[in-house]
């Protein structure tokens, strides 16, 4: 996974393995935060996996993904890619 986002005060470049990011520690993280945030939402766990496993094998045919791209006029950029 890659993060880049530029402006005039901000210049920040991550790269991260997708294994640390699509991992099942943090399908559990983020279900309790979203279950926190939103009690109407109702995902399992199992949920949560499929979907995960689904963005693995997405990326897996599509390398390079781009999730986000956006340039404003002002010369800022939001890029994430996995």
């Amino acid at each position: 996974m890659k993060v880049v986002i530029k402006s005039e005060k901000t210049n920040l470049f991550i790269i991260l393995p997708t294994s640390l990011i699509l991992n099942r520690l943090s399908a559990t993280i983020a279900i309790k935060i979203i279950k926190s945030k939103q009690p109407s939402i109702d995902i399992s766990g199992y949920d949560f996996k499929k979907f995960i496993n689904s963005i693995k094998n997405y990326k897996r045919q599509h390398k390079r993904w781009e999730v986000v791209n956006i340039s404003s006029s002002n010369g800022e950029i939001v890029f994430v890619s996995l």
